[in-house]
């Protein structure tokens, strides 16, 4: 097995990972709720919360474990938060060191598409491509075998998952923004009156795959200011309507780059990946929408695999470790990275 800890952002997680990606044990503690009072994720908090709980998670996932049955320490060196990226790669140097294990740092965008193997029914084959979003990172991936991958699509301002959380916040809805807007979203009108914009979704060249969701949230804004200078009430029907344009925009958007993508590159295994992969929407329409096209599709097989975890961070290191001629992962040689390279 491997033992993989995750803290990019303000989850401390910790997994037991079987080489056949099944997972033996799964521990996430979230710092959600402080968030919720904060209105959203605030570094030092988040990096405190990280270092609190570190010691109770390490405990609820080491007990009556059998140190010969774990080959190696998994931990995600970024990109994240860095003083809780520093946690969880301290910790696992800790452990690493005292058990004499190598240890195997994962960037965390990679565990994120590797989210997509963990008690995976069907096999998985490359080449694939795989569209992995969230709040801070909206990529599309040619994924041409385990551990060779390279970007083709990105977002040039906002990542979809910060649009639907600040969507979120020009309704009213709290945090976390996008389970709240998708949830209202369902009681809106099919056939509502107001259209928002699908920013790049016909662009040429250069951006054909690449996304931007700022002027989705300018649109709505205006929107909403609209409604409020003709003295009309925003009430819950207009917001469950506005909530519901806002979710189809996001998913017209993102499935239209990944399909084009699936034409360019003539490309038949397709994947969801990151917290947005979790919305229902989402997943329904890339699933049927991949069926039309005879693609094979994966998605997390958890909603608990979508968002930050270490379950997809062990995933991602059997990966590494099997592309690995030496097996030779020294704990001093982890550093946070906070980009690709």
């Amino acid at each position: 097995m491997i033992l993989a800890i995750e803290t990019s952002c303000d989850e401390v997680s910790a997994s037991l990972v079987t080489k056949d990606f099944h997972v033996k044990k799964h521990i996430i503690f979230s710092s959600s709720e402080l968030a919720n009072k904060t209105g959203g994720v605030v570094p030092e908090l988040a990096a405190r919360e990280s270092a609190n709980m570190m010691q109770s998670v390490l405990q609820k996932i080491t007990q009556s474990l059998d140190w010969d049955s774990v080959k190696a320490i998994a931990v995600t060196n970024g990109p994240g938060l860095v003083g809780s990226l520093m946690t969880g790669i301290e910790t696992a140097k800790t452990l690493a060191i005292l058990f004499n294990k190598p240890l195997i740092p994962v960037y965390h965008i990679f565990g994120h598409m590797c989210a997509n193997f963990i008690d995976q029914k069907e096999e998985i084959s490359f080449p694939a491509l795989v569209l992995t979003v969230s709040g801070g990172h909206n990529d599309i991936y040619l994924w041409n075998s385990a551990v060779d991958y390279k970007k083709i699509g990105t977002t040039l301002d906002d990542a979809a998952g910060e649009c639907f959380d600040k969507c979120a916040r020009m309704l009213g809805l709290g945090y976390p923004g996008g389970p709240l807007l998708s949830k209202i979203a369902e009681k809106g009108d099919t056939n509502h009156s107001f259209t928002l914009p699908r920013p790049l979704l016909h662009a040429k060249n250069e951006n054909m795959l690449n996304f931007s969701f700022s002027g989705l949230k300018t649109a709505l804004l205006y929107t909403i200011q609209k409604i409020k200078n003709t003295n009309t009430e925003l009430d819950q029907h207009t917001i469950a309507n506005l909530a519901k344009e806002v979710e189809n925009a996001i998913c017209e958007t993102l499935l239209h780059k990944l399909f084009l993508a699936q034409k360019k590159y003539n490309i038949r295994t397709l994947m969801l990946s990151g917290g947005v992969s979790a919305n229902k929407p989402l997943r329904s329409q890339f699933l049927e929408k991949a069926k039309k096209q005879k693609c094979n599709a994966f998605i997390p097989t958890k909603i608990e695999y979508c968002t930050d975890n270490a379950a997809m961070i062990g995933a991602a290191a059997h990966l590494i470790w099997n592309a690995s001629d030496d097996k030779l992962f020294p704990p001093e040689a982890v550093k946070i990275q906070m980009s690709a390279g």
